[in-house]
């Protein structure tokens, strides 16, 4: 994990602007979750989590240290959600979404950006836009709400000379939002998760392809491969 803690602890240094004692107290509470894990980094889980709460409560830690611990915890496991640098699949997520984007729109490019972590960052996305002698852009904030990383997104977008761009509002709560957790919600009642297939052209309506929609899936060639 340590890796990981290093990259947190720089996270809060550079974009949160926190205090050498703020990042000491969360090297303490990651260097003792480290020492105290059986299991890697990737399998913690919540009773994981419990278990470590519970051992540090044994451990004489008074009430005032165990909240503290419990944040410490909350953004670390938060940052590296949301980061997506940890998680390979995550980032290709975005790349999938990116193209989903531009598929039958008349959109030059759709390409993707990383608030935190990740590559290309905002700014480097923008330049290279910028090079390519685009002179206006679009920024999506690819987020559920408010919060730091959006207000990060606009600032960095803003940061970038000699470009026209446009920032979005994160996604904020719609009826299609809450329409797919509750088909997520269900299919893990079910059984039926479906993954990566759910963006497949036989399920949901892409722009111009909204006849494949529940079609029989035909065999077919590629000429390139011929």
């Amino acid at each position: 994990m340590d890796s990981s803690c290093d990259r947190f602890i720089r996270f809060l240094a550079t974009e949160r602007g926190l205090s050498d004692a703020y990042q000491a107290s969360v090297r303490q509470t990651l260097d003792a979750l480290a020492k105290w894990m059986q299991v890697p980094l990737r399998d913690l889980g919540t009773d994981e989590l419990a278990a470590f709460l519970l051992a540090r409560k044994t451990e004489a830690l008074n009430a005032a240290s165990l909240r503290i611990t419990t944040v410490h915890l909350k953004i670390f496991f938060r940052w590296l959600v949301a980061g997506g640098a940890l998680d390979p699949d995550a980032n290709a997520a975005v790349a999938s979404t990116a193209r989903l984007l531009f598929e039958g729109r008349p959109w030059p490019s759709v390409d993707i950006a990383f608030a935190s972590t990740a590559r290309p960052s905002v700014v480097q996305a923008l330049e290279r836009l910028r090079a390519q002698g685009h002179v206006r852009a679009s920024v999506a904030r690819y987020f559920l709400g408010p919060g730091f990383l959006p207000r990060l997104v606009a600032t960095q977008a803003a940061s970038v000379d000699g470009l026209e761009v446009v920032v979005s509002e994160p996604l904020g709560a719609s009826d299609g939002l809450a329409a797919l957790l509750a088909g997520r919600y269900d299919e893990v009642l079910g059984g039926d998760i479906r993954m990566n297939c759910d963006a497949c052209q036989y399920r949901i309506a892409l722009p111009g392809r909204e006849a494949s929609v529940g079609a029989v899936q035909e065999p077919h060639t590629h000429p390139d491969d011929e």
